[in-house]
């Protein structure tokens, strides 16, 4: 996880980064996500390690271009259902899956949700040093406040459970 998550993408960043400065402008956005804001996610301590890293390393990158034309920032998707999830779902045993599967059925989005929203912003955004947050405080509480009256099966849409 260290090797992929922090290592890799410090060597895709230098390299893009090498890419954007010749061409003059351009934008880089690394993916952060749980434990990037240094909050403990229990059981994900490899995981959020990675993550705070990652955000550190952005924020040194986006200060030492800033002024530059190129725009380094953060990505913060929240909860994808991806294949990594699946994956993980597997090793929950079945006992234990229902009150996660209920738990994600309130934060979590398909990828398509997801990359809709990633390229809009990214495409949007003009500011060097920009996190963009998905899961903001407000639409964690709306989804909360709204799951009995309105609620999603994005897991079932997904293939998870």
């Amino acid at each position: 996880m260290l090797q992929t998550n922090l290592a890799g993408t410090a060597a895709a960043s230098r390299a893009a980064l090498a890419l954007l400065r010749a061409q003059g402008r351009g934008a880089l956005y690394n993916v952060v996500g749980a434990g990037a804001d240094g909050a403990y996610v229990p059981g994900m301590v490899g995981y959020g390690t990675t993550k705070v890293a990652l955000q550190y390393l952005t924020a040194g990158l986006a200060r030492e271009h800033e002024g530059t034309g190129v725009i380094v920032g953060s990505i913060s998707p929240g909860l994808v259902l991806t294949e990594a999830v699946t994956r993980n779902m597997a090793l929950i045993p079945p006992a234990q899956r229902a009150p996660r599967i209920a738990y994600m059925n309130i934060i979590a989005e398909l990828p398509i949700t997801s990359a809709r929203w990633i390229v809009a912003e990214t495409t949007r955004n003009q500011r060097n040093g920009v996190r963009l947050n998905w899961l903001t405080k407000q639409r964690l509480l709306w989804r909360k406040l709204t799951a009995r009256i309105a609620p999603r099966d994005v897991v079932a849409q997904s293939g998870i459970a």
